[in-house]
Protein backbone atom coordinates (compact mmCIF):
# COMPACT_ATOMS: atom_id res chain seq x y z
CA UNK A 1 0.00 0.00 0.00
CA UNK A 2 2.88 2.30 0.74
CA UNK A 3 4.56 1.39 -2.63
CA UNK A 4 1.47 2.24 -4.62
CA UNK A 5 1.18 5.61 -3.02
CA UNK A 6 4.81 6.32 -3.86
CA UNK A 7 4.31 5.62 -7.59
CA UNK A 8 1.29 7.82 -7.75
CA UNK A 9 3.15 10.57 -5.94
CA UNK A 10 6.14 10.49 -8.43
CA UNK A 11 3.97 10.38 -11.62
CA UNK A 12 3.02 13.53 -13.46
CA UNK A 13 -0.37 14.93 -12.73
CA UNK A 14 -3.13 14.02 -15.14
CA UNK A 15 -4.31 17.59 -15.53
CA UNK A 16 -1.48 20.13 -15.67
CA UNK A 17 -2.09 23.73 -15.12
CA UNK A 18 -1.62 26.28 -17.99
CA UNK A 19 1.33 27.82 -16.21
CA UNK A 20 3.22 24.50 -16.34
CA UNK A 21 2.47 23.98 -20.11
CA UNK A 22 3.77 27.43 -21.08
CA UNK A 23 6.93 26.90 -19.11
CA UNK A 24 7.55 23.61 -20.92
CA UNK A 25 7.12 25.22 -24.41
CA UNK A 26 9.47 28.04 -23.51
CA UNK A 27 12.13 25.61 -22.41
CA UNK A 28 11.84 23.57 -25.67
CA UNK A 29 12.10 26.69 -27.90
CA UNK A 30 15.14 27.98 -26.10
CA UNK A 31 16.79 24.59 -26.46
CA UNK A 32 16.22 24.45 -30.30
CA UNK A 33 17.47 28.02 -30.77
CA UNK A 34 20.57 27.29 -28.80
CA UNK A 35 21.16 24.17 -30.94
CA UNK A 36 20.83 26.22 -34.22
CA UNK A 37 23.16 28.86 -32.90
CA UNK A 38 25.59 26.18 -32.00
CA UNK A 39 25.54 24.83 -35.61
CA UNK A 40 26.13 28.23 -37.14
CA UNK A 41 28.89 28.84 -34.64
CA UNK A 42 30.57 25.56 -35.40
CA UNK A 43 30.25 26.08 -39.15
CA UNK A 44 31.45 29.66 -38.84
CA UNK A 45 34.92 28.36 -37.97
CA UNK A 46 35.11 27.04 -41.59
CA UNK A 47 33.67 30.26 -43.12
CA UNK A 48 30.52 28.45 -44.40
CA UNK A 49 26.85 28.96 -43.73
CA UNK A 50 24.88 25.75 -43.63
CA UNK A 51 21.10 25.79 -43.90
CA UNK A 52 18.93 22.94 -42.83
CA UNK A 53 16.86 21.17 -45.58
CA UNK A 54 19.07 22.24 -48.54
CA UNK A 55 20.60 19.60 -50.87
CA UNK A 56 24.35 19.04 -50.82
CA UNK A 57 24.71 20.56 -54.38
CA UNK A 58 23.62 23.87 -52.94
CA UNK A 59 27.03 24.32 -51.32
CA UNK A 60 28.90 23.44 -54.62
CA UNK A 61 30.28 26.53 -56.42
CA UNK A 62 30.33 24.86 -59.86
CA UNK A 63 26.72 23.78 -59.51
CA UNK A 64 25.79 27.33 -58.50
CA UNK A 65 27.58 28.70 -61.62
CA UNK A 66 25.77 26.25 -63.90
CA UNK A 67 22.45 27.20 -62.40
CA UNK A 68 23.15 30.88 -62.98
CA UNK A 69 23.99 30.14 -66.67
CA UNK A 70 20.76 28.20 -67.05
CA UNK A 71 18.85 31.10 -65.57
CA UNK A 72 20.45 33.51 -68.05
CA UNK A 73 19.64 31.16 -70.96
CA UNK A 74 16.03 30.83 -69.87
CA UNK A 75 15.67 34.59 -69.59
CA UNK A 76 17.22 35.02 -73.05
CA UNK A 77 14.84 32.45 -74.57
CA UNK A 78 11.92 34.16 -72.87
CA UNK A 79 13.00 37.50 -74.28
CA UNK A 80 13.32 35.99 -77.79
CA UNK A 81 9.86 34.46 -77.55
CA UNK A 82 8.43 37.80 -76.55
CA UNK A 83 10.19 39.50 -79.48
CA UNK A 84 8.95 36.78 -81.86
CA UNK A 85 5.43 37.23 -80.58
CA UNK A 86 5.66 40.98 -81.09
CA UNK A 87 7.02 40.44 -84.60
CA UNK A 88 4.15 38.10 -85.49
CA UNK A 89 1.64 40.57 -84.12
CA UNK A 90 3.25 43.29 -86.24
CA UNK A 91 3.16 41.05 -89.32
CA UNK A 92 -0.49 40.22 -88.76
CA UNK A 93 -1.18 43.92 -88.38
CA UNK A 94 0.71 44.62 -91.63
CA UNK A 95 -1.22 41.90 -93.47
CA UNK A 96 -4.46 43.36 -92.20
CA UNK A 97 -3.58 46.90 -93.30
CA UNK A 98 -2.10 45.86 -96.67
CA UNK A 99 -5.41 46.19 -98.50
CA UNK A 100 -6.69 49.39 -96.89
CA UNK A 101 -5.94 51.49 -99.96
CA UNK A 102 -8.41 49.53 -102.12
CA UNK A 103 -12.13 50.34 -102.19
CA UNK A 104 -14.29 48.27 -99.89
CA UNK A 105 -16.61 47.17 -102.68
CA UNK A 106 -13.74 45.86 -104.81
CA UNK A 107 -12.31 44.07 -101.79
CA UNK A 108 -15.63 42.38 -101.11
CA UNK A 109 -15.95 41.18 -104.72
CA UNK A 110 -12.37 39.93 -104.83
CA UNK A 111 -12.77 38.04 -101.54
CA UNK A 112 -15.95 36.39 -102.82
CA UNK A 113 -14.13 35.40 -106.01
CA UNK A 114 -11.21 33.86 -104.09
CA UNK A 115 -13.65 32.02 -101.83
CA UNK A 116 -15.42 30.63 -104.90
CA UNK A 117 -12.06 29.38 -106.21
CA UNK A 118 -11.38 27.59 -102.93
CA UNK A 119 -14.84 26.00 -102.82
CA UNK A 120 -14.73 24.99 -106.51
CA UNK A 121 -12.40 22.04 -105.75
CA UNK A 122 -12.04 20.03 -108.99
CA UNK A 123 -13.76 22.70 -111.10
CA UNK A 124 -11.30 25.42 -110.14
CA UNK A 125 -9.71 25.45 -113.64
CA UNK A 126 -13.01 26.20 -115.34
CA UNK A 127 -13.85 28.79 -112.69
CA UNK A 128 -10.52 30.59 -113.20
CA UNK A 129 -10.87 30.62 -116.99
CA UNK A 130 -14.43 31.90 -116.70
CA UNK A 131 -13.31 34.71 -114.39
CA UNK A 132 -10.46 35.58 -116.77
CA UNK A 133 -12.86 35.85 -119.71
CA UNK A 134 -15.04 38.21 -117.67
CA UNK A 135 -12.01 40.32 -116.73
CA UNK A 136 -12.36 39.66 -113.00
CA UNK A 137 -8.74 38.59 -112.45
CA UNK A 138 -6.45 41.42 -111.42
CA UNK A 139 -3.75 42.38 -108.95
CA UNK A 140 -6.24 42.66 -106.07
CA UNK A 141 -7.23 38.99 -106.40
CA UNK A 142 -3.56 37.99 -106.30
CA UNK A 143 -2.96 40.10 -103.18
CA UNK A 144 -5.89 38.51 -101.35
CA UNK A 145 -4.60 35.02 -102.17
CA UNK A 146 -1.12 36.10 -101.05
CA UNK A 147 -2.50 37.39 -97.74
CA UNK A 148 -4.20 34.09 -97.06
CA UNK A 149 -1.00 32.29 -97.97
CA UNK A 150 0.94 34.46 -95.52
CA UNK A 151 -1.50 33.67 -92.74
CA UNK A 152 -1.27 29.95 -93.49
CA UNK A 153 2.50 30.14 -93.34
CA UNK A 154 2.40 31.96 -90.01
CA UNK A 155 0.15 29.24 -88.60
CA UNK A 156 2.16 26.43 -90.27
CA UNK A 157 -0.85 24.90 -92.03
CA UNK A 158 0.84 22.71 -94.64
CA UNK A 159 -2.27 21.65 -96.57
CA UNK A 160 -3.53 25.21 -96.83
CA UNK A 161 -0.07 26.43 -97.87
CA UNK A 162 0.12 23.89 -100.70
CA UNK A 163 -3.40 24.59 -101.98
CA UNK A 164 -3.09 28.39 -101.83
CA UNK A 165 0.33 28.31 -103.47
CA UNK A 166 -1.03 26.31 -106.42
CA UNK A 167 -4.03 28.65 -106.66
CA UNK A 168 -1.77 31.72 -106.65
CA UNK A 169 0.45 30.32 -109.41
CA UNK A 170 -2.54 29.34 -111.56
CA UNK A 171 -4.23 32.73 -111.27
CA UNK A 172 -0.93 34.53 -111.92
CA UNK A 173 -0.33 32.39 -115.02
CA UNK A 174 -3.81 33.18 -116.34
CA UNK A 175 -3.30 36.92 -115.80
CA UNK A 176 0.09 36.87 -117.53
CA UNK A 177 -1.37 34.86 -120.41
CA UNK A 178 -4.12 37.43 -120.92
CA UNK A 179 -1.62 40.31 -120.82
CA UNK A 180 1.03 38.63 -122.98
CA UNK A 181 1.86 39.64 -126.54
CA UNK A 182 0.66 37.47 -129.47
CA UNK A 183 4.16 36.00 -129.81
CA UNK A 184 4.30 34.94 -126.16
CA UNK A 185 0.77 33.52 -126.37
CA UNK A 186 1.78 31.42 -129.36
CA UNK A 187 4.95 30.28 -127.58
CA UNK A 188 2.91 29.24 -124.54
CA UNK A 189 0.49 27.28 -126.72
CA UNK A 190 3.36 25.53 -128.51
CA UNK A 191 4.99 24.55 -125.21
CA UNK A 192 1.69 23.23 -123.86
CA UNK A 193 1.29 21.03 -126.95
CA UNK A 194 4.20 18.86 -125.79
CA UNK A 195 3.04 15.67 -124.09
CA UNK A 196 6.44 14.93 -122.56
CA UNK A 197 7.26 11.94 -124.77
CA UNK A 198 7.21 12.33 -128.57
CA UNK A 199 9.50 15.22 -129.56
CA UNK A 200 9.25 14.55 -133.30
CA UNK A 201 5.47 14.53 -133.30
CA UNK A 202 5.47 17.68 -131.18
CA UNK A 203 7.81 19.48 -133.61
CA UNK A 204 5.60 18.41 -136.50
CA UNK A 205 2.52 19.84 -134.79
CA UNK A 206 4.44 23.04 -134.00
CA UNK A 207 5.46 23.40 -137.65
CA UNK A 208 1.85 22.98 -138.74
CA UNK A 209 0.62 25.50 -136.16
CA UNK A 210 3.25 28.06 -137.23
CA UNK A 211 2.39 27.63 -140.91
CA UNK A 212 -1.26 28.29 -140.08
CA UNK A 213 -0.50 31.27 -137.82
CA UNK A 214 2.19 33.20 -139.70
CA UNK A 215 1.20 34.85 -142.98
CA UNK A 216 3.05 33.66 -146.05
CA UNK A 217 6.11 35.72 -146.78
CA UNK A 218 5.43 36.42 -150.42
CA UNK A 219 4.32 39.72 -151.93
CA UNK A 220 0.80 38.66 -152.86
CA UNK A 221 0.01 37.31 -149.44
CA UNK A 222 0.88 40.77 -148.15
CA UNK A 223 -0.89 42.72 -150.89
CA UNK A 224 -4.05 40.62 -151.02
CA UNK A 225 -6.83 41.48 -148.55
CA UNK A 226 -7.67 39.14 -145.67
CA UNK A 227 -10.04 36.34 -146.59
CA UNK A 228 -8.68 35.86 -150.10
CA UNK A 229 -7.56 32.28 -150.79
CA UNK A 230 -4.38 32.76 -152.74
CA UNK A 231 -4.10 29.05 -153.61
CA UNK A 232 -7.63 28.56 -154.95
CA UNK A 233 -8.01 32.13 -156.30
CA UNK A 234 -11.22 32.61 -154.38
CA UNK A 235 -12.38 35.57 -152.40
CA UNK A 236 -13.01 39.28 -152.77
CA UNK A 237 -10.26 41.57 -153.95
CA UNK A 238 -11.84 44.71 -152.54
CA UNK A 239 -9.77 46.27 -149.76
CA UNK A 240 -11.41 45.75 -146.35
CA UNK A 241 -12.73 48.61 -144.28
CA UNK A 242 -10.18 49.26 -141.57
CA UNK A 243 -12.39 49.23 -138.52
CA UNK A 244 -10.01 47.48 -136.12
CA UNK A 245 -6.30 47.07 -135.67
CA UNK A 246 -4.48 44.25 -137.42
CA UNK A 247 -3.33 41.60 -134.93
CA UNK A 248 -1.49 39.49 -137.49
CA UNK A 249 1.62 37.91 -136.02
CA UNK A 250 4.59 37.96 -138.37
CA UNK A 251 7.27 35.33 -138.19
CA UNK A 252 10.01 37.93 -137.80
CA UNK A 253 8.25 39.42 -134.75
CA UNK A 254 7.86 35.99 -133.19
CA UNK A 255 11.54 35.18 -133.75
CA UNK A 256 12.64 38.52 -132.31
CA UNK A 257 10.58 38.21 -129.11
CA UNK A 258 11.51 34.57 -128.50
CA UNK A 259 15.19 35.33 -129.04
CA UNK A 260 15.01 38.25 -126.59
CA UNK A 261 13.34 35.96 -124.04
CA UNK A 262 16.09 33.37 -124.44
CA UNK A 263 18.75 36.04 -123.95
CA UNK A 264 17.16 37.13 -120.66
CA UNK A 265 16.88 33.55 -119.44
CA UNK A 266 20.51 32.83 -120.28
CA UNK A 267 21.66 35.91 -118.39
CA UNK A 268 19.71 34.72 -115.33
CA UNK A 269 21.21 31.25 -115.71
CA UNK A 270 24.73 32.68 -115.76
CA UNK A 271 23.98 34.74 -112.66
CA UNK A 272 22.65 31.72 -110.71
CA UNK A 273 25.26 29.19 -111.84
CA UNK A 274 27.05 29.11 -108.48
CA UNK A 275 23.89 28.58 -106.42
CA UNK A 276 23.19 25.00 -107.45
CA UNK A 277 21.86 22.73 -104.77
CA UNK A 278 24.22 20.13 -103.34
CA UNK A 279 23.52 17.22 -101.09
CA UNK A 280 20.47 15.02 -100.61
CA UNK A 281 18.35 17.17 -98.33
CA UNK A 282 14.80 17.95 -99.55
CA UNK A 283 15.57 21.56 -100.47
CA UNK A 284 18.61 20.60 -102.57
CA UNK A 285 16.68 17.87 -104.39
CA UNK A 286 13.76 20.23 -105.08
CA UNK A 287 16.20 22.83 -106.43
CA UNK A 288 17.81 20.25 -108.73
CA UNK A 289 14.42 19.18 -110.10
CA UNK A 290 13.48 22.81 -110.67
CA UNK A 291 16.72 23.48 -112.56
CA UNK A 292 16.25 20.36 -114.69
CA UNK A 293 12.72 21.43 -115.59
CA UNK A 294 13.98 24.90 -116.48
CA UNK A 295 16.74 23.50 -118.70
CA UNK A 296 14.24 21.25 -120.47
CA UNK A 297 11.95 24.22 -121.13
CA UNK A 298 14.90 26.24 -122.47
CA UNK A 299 15.77 23.42 -124.89
CA UNK A 300 12.16 23.29 -126.08
CA UNK A 301 12.14 27.06 -126.68
CA UNK A 302 15.40 26.78 -128.61
CA UNK A 303 13.85 24.04 -130.77
CA UNK A 304 10.80 26.25 -131.43
CA UNK A 305 13.05 29.18 -132.35
CA UNK A 306 15.07 27.05 -134.76
CA UNK A 307 11.85 25.73 -136.27
CA UNK A 308 10.54 29.27 -136.79
CA UNK A 309 13.80 30.39 -138.39
CA UNK A 310 13.76 27.51 -140.90
CA UNK A 311 10.01 27.42 -141.50
CA UNK A 312 9.01 26.74 -145.13
CA UNK A 313 5.52 26.94 -146.55
CA UNK A 314 3.93 24.40 -148.83
CA UNK A 315 4.56 26.24 -152.06
CA UNK A 316 8.30 26.43 -151.52
CA UNK A 317 8.84 22.67 -151.80
CA UNK A 318 6.86 20.53 -154.25
CA UNK A 319 7.50 16.82 -153.68
CA UNK A 320 6.41 15.58 -157.12
CA UNK A 321 8.39 16.96 -160.08
CA UNK A 322 5.72 15.89 -162.54
CA UNK A 323 3.43 18.90 -162.65
CA UNK A 324 0.52 17.29 -164.46
CA UNK A 325 0.46 14.22 -162.21
CA UNK A 326 0.69 16.35 -159.11
CA UNK A 327 -2.15 18.63 -160.16
CA UNK A 328 -4.42 15.73 -161.08
CA UNK A 329 -3.55 13.80 -157.91
CA UNK A 330 -4.46 16.75 -155.70
CA UNK A 331 -7.43 17.97 -157.79
CA UNK A 332 -5.81 21.35 -158.37
CA UNK A 333 -6.58 23.85 -161.12
CA UNK A 334 -3.99 24.70 -163.78
CA UNK A 335 -3.82 28.20 -162.30
CA UNK A 336 -1.75 26.59 -159.53
CA UNK A 337 1.24 26.31 -161.86
CA UNK A 338 2.79 29.18 -159.94
CA UNK A 339 3.51 26.63 -157.18
CA UNK A 340 6.32 25.17 -159.26
CA UNK A 341 9.72 26.56 -160.09
CA UNK A 342 10.10 28.60 -163.23
CA UNK A 343 12.53 27.24 -165.83
CA UNK A 344 13.04 30.62 -167.50
CA UNK A 345 14.12 32.85 -164.63
CA UNK A 346 17.45 33.03 -162.90
CA UNK A 347 17.28 31.89 -159.27
CA UNK A 348 18.09 34.45 -156.58
CA UNK A 349 18.27 33.20 -152.96
CA UNK A 350 17.37 36.28 -150.88
CA UNK A 351 16.17 37.17 -147.33
CA UNK A 352 12.76 35.58 -146.71
CA UNK A 353 12.20 34.35 -150.31
CA UNK A 354 13.67 31.09 -151.47
CA UNK A 355 13.54 32.13 -155.11
CA UNK A 356 12.90 35.55 -156.58
CA UNK A 357 11.55 34.19 -159.83
CA UNK A 358 8.49 33.19 -157.83
CA UNK A 359 7.57 36.85 -157.60
CA UNK A 360 7.61 37.23 -161.38
CA UNK A 361 5.75 33.98 -161.88
CA UNK A 362 3.19 35.08 -159.34
CA UNK A 363 2.58 38.44 -160.99
CA UNK A 364 2.07 36.77 -164.36
CA UNK A 365 0.01 33.73 -163.40
CA UNK A 366 -2.20 35.25 -160.70
CA UNK A 367 -2.49 39.00 -160.87
CA UNK A 368 -2.94 39.33 -164.62
CA UNK A 369 -5.08 36.23 -164.82
CA UNK A 370 -7.19 37.46 -161.93
CA UNK A 371 -7.54 40.91 -163.45
CA UNK A 372 -8.08 40.07 -167.13
CA UNK A 373 -8.29 36.32 -167.63
CA UNK A 374 -10.87 35.16 -165.11
CA UNK A 375 -13.52 34.60 -167.80
CA UNK A 376 -11.19 33.59 -170.64
CA UNK A 377 -8.27 31.74 -169.13
CA UNK A 378 -6.92 30.53 -172.49
CA UNK A 379 -6.05 34.07 -173.54
CA UNK A 380 -4.31 35.03 -170.31
CA UNK A 381 -0.85 35.28 -171.84
CA UNK A 382 -2.01 37.30 -174.86
CA UNK A 383 -3.94 39.70 -172.65
CA UNK A 384 -0.94 40.05 -170.38
CA UNK A 385 1.35 40.98 -173.29
CA UNK A 386 -1.27 43.35 -174.69
CA UNK A 387 -1.65 44.96 -171.30
CA UNK A 388 2.11 45.32 -170.90
CA UNK A 389 2.43 47.05 -174.28
CA UNK A 390 -0.43 49.45 -173.63
CA UNK A 391 0.75 50.28 -170.11
CA UNK A 392 -2.61 49.58 -168.56
CA UNK A 393 -3.02 51.38 -165.21
CA UNK A 394 -3.69 48.06 -163.46
CA UNK A 395 -0.31 46.71 -164.57
CA UNK A 396 1.41 49.93 -163.53
CA UNK A 397 -0.18 49.74 -160.08
CA UNK A 398 0.99 46.16 -159.57
CA UNK A 399 4.48 47.06 -160.78
CA UNK A 400 4.66 49.95 -158.35
CA UNK A 401 3.50 47.73 -155.48
CA UNK A 402 6.19 45.15 -156.25
CA UNK A 403 8.72 47.96 -156.66
CA UNK A 404 7.92 49.33 -153.20
CA UNK A 405 8.10 45.87 -151.65
CA UNK A 406 11.47 45.20 -153.28
CA UNK A 407 12.78 48.54 -152.09
CA UNK A 408 11.66 47.72 -148.55
CA UNK A 409 13.44 44.35 -148.57
CA UNK A 410 16.60 44.97 -150.60
CA UNK A 411 17.16 48.69 -150.53
CA UNK A 412 17.28 51.25 -153.32
CA UNK A 413 20.49 50.14 -155.15
CA UNK A 414 19.09 46.69 -156.02
CA UNK A 415 15.60 47.75 -157.05
CA UNK A 416 16.35 48.44 -160.73
CA UNK A 417 18.37 45.25 -161.21
CA UNK A 418 15.70 43.23 -159.40
CA UNK A 419 12.95 44.52 -161.66
CA UNK A 420 14.96 43.75 -164.80
CA UNK A 421 16.04 40.26 -163.73
CA UNK A 422 12.70 39.12 -162.40
CA UNK A 423 10.17 40.73 -164.71
CA UNK A 424 12.21 41.44 -167.86
CA UNK A 425 10.56 44.84 -168.24
CA UNK A 426 13.09 46.52 -170.49
CA UNK A 427 11.58 49.99 -170.42
CA UNK A 428 10.49 50.20 -166.83
CA UNK A 429 11.93 53.03 -164.74
CA UNK A 430 12.16 52.74 -160.95
CA UNK A 431 10.08 55.27 -159.15
CA UNK A 432 12.15 57.87 -157.33
CA UNK A 433 11.87 57.40 -153.58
Amino acid sequence: MAATSLVLTCASPLFSSPRVISATKKLTTELSISTAKFRRRCSGNNDEVLLEGMPPEYYDDEWQARQREKTKELRRMQREEEEEEERKIEEYREIGTRLKEFPEQDLRKARKLVSSFIRAAEEVEERIEEAAEKGELDELVLMIIWNRLDLARRDDEKDAIRSLDLLYRRVETEILKRQASPAMKLLNDLLNMHDGFEDDAWLKDCRKRMAETFPREDPFSILMPPGFDIDMHQGQLRPPIETETDNTLLRVDFVREVDALLQEVRIEEDATTGSKGEGLDPEAIALKFKQQEKQRTIRQIEAILDLALNLKWFWLKIPNPNVADYLSAHSLHHNHLFLFQSIHKFEHPRFCFERLEYVGQKIQDIAMAERFGRTREVEVHDRYEHNRRLRNPATTAVQQAIHGLAYTIYGKPDVRRLMFEVFDFEQIQPKAV
